[in-house]
C-alpha cells in the first residue's frame, strides 16, 4: 500500500503533463535555463478566443463529449475512491478530489512541466522535476491539498515533494528546490528563442527537448565513471551515428484560423556526420512522382526512402561500432542470400527507386484494401528477375511444408492485357505486383493494381490538377521542397472513416456501460453535423541546412482519423513499433541460434574430412579441424557476451592452440577413437555448445553423422549420461 501511495502522490506532481494538448511558451520566464525538457500548455482560458471561431468548437458543440468528461470522469473517480476506501486506504478520500481539482486548474491555466539535470543531493540521483501552474485564486487551496498529501510519503521514499506558491498565483510542485527568481530563465536562452522561431507563432502547446545538454550530461557521466574501453566506445558512438549533431527538438501546435496546425523541428545544423548525415541527406519528392496519383485521389502519401542506402549505412555504422557484431550480421545476411539464391541488397533493394507513392482514387479504389503503391525503379529488369526467383523459392518451400492432399499456398502469374501480374493466391486478398513503364506497382487485388497502372501520368489528369491539393500545399509553403507529403480529402473520406470511429468509440464506452458507468448513448455528433467543419488535411517534412522540419494542418485535432483505415494505420504507427521491436528481438535471437547451429555444422564437416584423411580416426581436438574450416571465429558462439578476436597473423599451429583454449563448444570425438566405431552416429553426440552460453535453456548439439539439433540443456545432459561419457572427455 505504501508503494501505491508513493506512486499516486507522485502523479499529483506530474498530472498536468497528461492533460496538456496545445500556447506560446507559458511560464518559460519562470523555468530555470538548465531545463532538459520543457512541456507547456497555454490553458483553455487563454485559447478561448481562437477556439470560439474554430472548427473544433463547431464539432464539440454538436457532440456529447463535454458531458462525457464532465459526468463520466467524476463517476469513475468516485468508483475508484470507494474501492480504495473499502480496502482501508484513507488517503483515497482526499487524493482523488485533489487530483481532479489540480487537473481542472491545469486544463484552464498556463502550465509547464520542467525536467532538469540530475540532482545528487538526495538518497539517490534523480532528475529535477517540477510542475508549474498559474492557478489564480485556487493556487493556495491546491497547495494546501498537495502539501497534506506530500506528508503521506513514507520517510524511506527516494524523493521529497516540495509545494510552493509564487507571486502571480503560481503553484509549484517539485522534487527539488525551485527558486522563485532565477539568474537566467529558459525563456531568456538564445538557443531556446531560436528553436521557438521554428515553431508556430502563437502555439497552444509546446514541447522542447535540449538534446545537446542531455548528451553533455551523458558524456560527463561516462568520462567520470566509465573505464577506458567505455569512453572509447562512447566517442565511437558519437562519431559514427552523428547523434552529437542533434542540438534541440521542438514541437508546437495550436489554432490556425479555424483549423488546427502543428509544427516540429529537429535542430541538426550542417556539417553533419555519420549516420545522421545520411538520414538528413534527401532530395524532395518530384512532381513526376505525384503525377502518378489521379486527380480524383482522396488520399496521397509520397516519400523519399532509399532502402539500399539505408541498409548499407546501418551496416557500415554497426561495423564501425562493433566489428565482431558486424561480422555476425554479415554471416547471417550471407546465409539468407545463399538460401534464397540472390543478393537481397544488390538485386532487390538497389533495384528499387528512392521515391514511393501510395494513393486511393475513384478509378482504383478507396480504403486500405483499395490502396495502390508505386515505385519508379532504378533497374526494372534486375528487380523482376530477383522477385521471380524469390517467388520460385517461396513456392518450393511452401510445397514442401504442405500436407499431402491439403491446401497449398503459392504465388501465381496471370496476363491482363499486356500486363503480367504476379499474385499470392490466398483467401480474402490477393497481394500482387507488376512492373510497367519502369515502375513497380503493388496492391492487394489484381483489379486495383491494373487500374493503377492504367492511369495516365499527365499533369492535367493527376493530383497536381486538384485545387484542394494545390491550395493545401501552397498554404504549407512546401511546394517543391517536401521529402514526404501526406494529403487527405476529409470531406470525401469521412463517410467511410466515421463508421470506423463509431465502432471504436462504442467498443470503449460499451465496457464502461457494462460496469455501470452510464455513458451517453450518442457521444460523437452525427456525420452531417461534422461535415460542415471538414476540409483537406495536409502534412509535409523537409530538410535544410538547419535541420529537419515538419508542418501539418487539419480541421481539428484528431480529424485525420476520419480518413479511414490508412489514417488509423498511421496513427497507430507507434503501437506497431512496440509490436515490431519484440518481434525483431526474437528474430535476432533465432538468427543467433541459427548461426550457432551453422558453426557446429562446419565443425562436424571438418571432423569428417579429418577422419577421411586419417584412416577413420576422429580429430584429437577442435584445433585439428581448423585446417578444413579456415575460419577461427566458427569456434566462437554468437551468444558470447564479450566477443574475442582471433590473433592476427598467427601461424596455423598457434591458431589451433587458440581454438582449443577459447572454443565455446565442448568436443567429445577423441573419446570415440574412430568414426567407424560409433555404432549409432545419428544418436551419438560428439560436440555441443557450452551450457553456460545457452539462451532460454537451449543449446545446439552436433551428432556423429554431421547433423545438428537444438534442444534443452537438461535433455543434452541426460543424453550425455546415457552415452557414458568418459571422465577425461575434452572440455
Amino acid at each position: 500500500m505504501r508503494l501505491v501511495r508513493i506512486l499516486v502522490v507522485a502523479v499529483v506532481m506530474v498530472a498536468g503533463a497528461a492533460a496538456q494538448r496545445s500556447n506560446a511558451q507559458p511560464l518559460a520566464d519562470r523555468v530555470p535555463s538548465d531545463a532538459l525538457l520543457y512541456v507547456a500548455w497555454a490553458g483553455a482560458d487563454k485559447l478561448a478566443p481562437a477556439y470560439a471561431q474554430s472548427h473544433l468548437k463547431g464539432v464539440l458543440d454538436s457532440s456529447n463529449l463535454p458531458e462525457l468528461f464532465s459526468e463520466l470522469g467524476p463517476r469513475i473517480v468516485r468508483r475508484i475512491q470507494l474501492e480504495q476506501m473499502l480496502q482501508g486506504d484513507p488517503v483515497a478520500k482526499e487524493l482523488l478530489p485533489a487530483l481532479l481539482s489540480l487537473g481542472e486548474s491545469v486544463w484552464r491555466s498556463p502550465t509547464a512541466l520542467y525536467v532538469g539535470p540530475l540532482d545528487y543531493s538526495g538518497k539517490v540521483p534523480m532528475p529535477k522535476v517540477a510542475l508549474l501552474c498559474q492557478a489564480g485564486k485556487n493556487a493556495q487551496a491546491l497547495a494546501d491539498s498537495a502539501t497534506k498529501l506530500a506528508l503521506e510519503l513514507p520517510p524511506e521514499a527516494p524523493f521529497k515533494i516540495k509545494v510552493q506558491v509564487w507571486a502571480g498565483d503560481i503553484l509549484v510542485i517539485s522534487n527539488c528546490e525551485m527558486m522563485e527568481k532565477v539568474e537566467e530563465s529558459l525563456g531568456q536562452r538564445e538557443q531556446f528563442q531560436a528553436a521557438m522561431k521554428q515553431g508556430r507563432p502563437e502555439p497552444g502547446f509546446v514541447a522542447y527537448f535540449d538534446a545537446e545538454k542531455v548528451l553533455n550530461v551523458a558524456s560527463l557521466g561516462i568520462n567520470l565513471a566509465a573505464d577506458a574501453k567505455g569512453k572509447t566506445m562512447w566517442q565511437r558512438i558519437l562519431l559514427t551515428t552523428g547523434v552529437a549533431g542533434i542540438k534541440r527538438l521542438v514541437y508546437t501546435a495550436g489554432f490556425d484560423g479555424k483549423d488546427w496546425g502543428s509544427q516540429a523541428f529537429i535542430e541538426a545544423p550542417q556539417p553533419r556526420m555519420g549516420l545522421l548525415a545520411s538520414l538528413l541527406d534527401s532530395q524532395p519528392v518530384s512532381d513526376d512522382l505525384l503525377k502518378m496519383a489521379p486527380r480524383s485521389s482522396s488520399w496521397v502519401a509520397a516519400s523519399r526512402l532509399d532502402l539500399a542506402k539505408l541498409l548499407a549505412d546501418v551496416r557500415n555504422t554497426v561495423a564501425r561500432l562493433q566489428p565482431e557484431a558486424a561480422r555476425n550480421v554479415e554471416e547471417v545476411i550471407g546465409q539468407v542470400n545463399q538460401a534464397v539464391g540472390i543478393d537481397l541488397q544488390k538485386d532487390v533493394l538497389a533495384s528499387l527507386g528512392d521515391q514511393w507513392l501510395a494513393f486511393n482514387s475513384d478509378q482504383t479504389g478507396h480504403g486500405l484494401l483499395g490502396m495502390s503503391v508505386a515505385n519508379p525503379l532504378r533497374e526494372s529488369a534486375k528487380l523482376e528477375k530477383a522477385l521471380i526467383s524469390l517467388e520460385k523459392q517461396a513456392n518450393s518451400a511452401m510445397a514442401k511444408e504442405a500436407e499431402e492432399d491439403g491446401p497449398t499456398l503459392a504465388f501465381e502469374t496471370t496476363k491482363i492485357g499486356d500486363l503480367t501480374v504476379h499474385y499470392f493466391a490466398v483467401p480474402a486478398v490477393a497481394p500482387c505486383w507488376a512492373i510497367k513503364n519502369n515502375t513497380l506497382y503493388v496492391a492487394l487485388f489484381p483489379q486495383i493494381l491494373t487500374a493503377a497502372t492504367e492511369q495516365s501520368p499527365g499533369a492535367g489528369e493527376s493530383i497536381l490538377a486538384s485545387d484542394g491539393f494545390n491550395a493545401a500545399r501552397k498554404r504549407l509553403g512546401v511546394a517543391g521542397s517536401a521529402i514526404s507529403l501526406s494529403y487527405m480529402d476529409l470531406p470525401r473520406l469521412a463517410p467511410r472513416g466515421y463508421q470506423m470511429i463509431m465502432a471504436l468509440q462504442r467498443g470503449a464506452l460499451g465496457f464502461a456501460d457494462m460496469f455501470g458507468m452510464q455513458t451517453p448513448a450518442m457521444v460523437l455528433p452525427p456525420l452531417n453535423k461534422i461535415q460542415p467543419h471538414l476540409s483537406v488535411s495536409l502534412s509535409a517534412t523537409w530538410i535544410d541546412d538547419a535541420g529537419w522540419h515538419y508542418r501539418g494542418v487539419s480541421p481539428f485535432p484528431g480529424a485525420d482519423l476520419l480518413g479511414g483505415e490508412q489514417a488509423l494505420a498511421t496513427t497507430l504507427a507507434p503501437v506497431a513499433v512496440a509490436v515490431i521491436l519484440p518481434a525483431t528481438a526474437k528474430a535476432r535471437q533465432q538468427a543467433m541460434l541459427m548461426q550457432g547451429a551453422n558453426n557446429l555444422r562446419q565443425i562436424g564437416m571438418g571432423a569428417i574430412m579429418y577422419s577421411n584423411e586419417n584412416k577413420g580416426a576422429l580429430p584429437p581436438d577442435l584445433g585439428s579441424t581448423l585446417q578444413y574450416i579456415q575460419a577461427p571465429q566458427v569456434f566462437l558462439s554468437p551468444n558470447r557476451v564479450q566477443p574475442i578476436a582471433p590473433p592476427v597473423g598467427a601461424k596455423p599451429e598457434e591458431l589451433a592452440k587458440w581454438v582449443n583454449e577459447n572454443a565455446d563448444y565442448v568436443y567429445l570425438g577423441k573419446d570415440f577413437g574412430k568414426l567407424t566405431k560409433i555404432t549409432n552416429p545419428a544418436d551419438t553426440i560428439i560436440a555441443y555448445e557450452k551450457f553456460e552460453l545457452s539462451k532460454n535453456g537451449l543449446v545446439n548439439v552436433l551428432y556423429a553423422d554431421g547433423h545438428v539439433q537444438m534442444m534443452s540443456a537438461q535433455f543434452v545432459k541426460d543424453r550425455l549420461e546415457l552415452q557414458k561419457k568418459p571422465a577425461g572427455a575434452a572440455q
